[in-house]
Parts: structure tokens; sequence; C-alpha cells
């Protein structure tokens, strides 16, 4: 698998793994100054996903007003692992990943600033999680994480889905 960790975003554009079919929409937001919530599913790689930023054509935005929001790993070696995967289209000097407990702070302190927040958003909620909820989705009870509505509500940012 080549693309883990691959620092080299003409090659990641080239390959076609990640396409934004109307980048324009986000552009749209962005350059009016406002934040945007990003919500992905496991339906692709994240840690390639994340870097969509660096290599969609079409898109404007700025590298470094992308945060990738994520939860640290108990293994060390794997934390390393995927933290190296999860920075790796942006450059080893990115500083956006931002780990889920900390980024409502992060955002209100720089709530004047147009954002872009990505979170996936279809795992179960840790155990001890307090940002989950129980809801019923297709007759099923089903928890779900409140983070990323939290989020977009806090800042009045439109929320978009990428698959």
């Amino acid at each position: 698998m080549w693309f883990g960790s691959c620092t080299d975003a003409e090659k990641l554009k080239k390959s076609g793994i990640i396409r934004l079919s109307n980048p324009e929409a986000l552009n749209g937001y962005y350059h009016a100054g406002r934040s945007v919530v990003v919500l992905f599913s496991h339906s692709s790689n994240w840690e390639i996903m994340a870097g969509y930023p660096c290599v969609g054509d079409g898109l404007d935005v700025d590298a470094n007003d992308v945060y990738a929001v994520f939860k640290r790993q108990s293994h060390p070696v794997w934390d390393k692992f995927f933290f190296r995967n999860r920075i790796a289209p942006f450059g080893e000097d990115y500083d956006g990943l931002k780990e889920a407990g900390e980024i409502l702070h992060c955002a209100l302190a720089d709530a004047d600033v147009p954002r872009i927040y990505n979170f996936l958003n279809d795992q179960r909620p840790p155990m001890r999680a307090a940002g989950r909820v129980t809801v019923e989705f297709m007759g099923q009870k089903t928890e779900a994480m409140t983070g990323a509505a939290k989020l977009a509500a806090k800042l009045g940012a439109p929320v978009m889905y990428m698959s």
C-alpha cells in the first residue's frame, strides 16, 4: 500500500485515489469566511481522505486552515504509524491534527478564521465519551457521536459529507 505515509501530493493526485466532485461548494463557504465541518465515513481510507485539501483538483483551501480531528491510539507504535499517515499529504510541519478533546477549544480560539474541520463520524463512540447519544436509526437503537454537530452549532458552520 504505497499511499500510506506518501508525502508526494502530486503522486496522490495523479493516482486518482481521491477525487472531489464539487469543490466549489467547499470553496464558496471558505472564501465567504465561513468555517465548514466535513464528516467522513469508513467508506474509504480515512488516513488518506483527511489529506484531500492537498490533492483535490479545484479545491482552493489553504491546507494550514484544515484540521483533522482524531483520537489517539492506545498503543504507541500504532499511534505513531497512524499519525504519520494522517499528516503525510500535508508534510512533516503540519499542525492541524487535533485530538477530539481539544478541537472545540482550538476552534473557539480561532473562531474568526475560516477553517475546515474534518471528522470521522461513523464509529461507535468510546464507552466513556461525554459526547454521545442514543438515537433510533432504521429501527435500531444506535449510539452516535455529537462532537461535530456541537462544533458546527457553536461556529454557525455548515456541515458537509464526504464519501
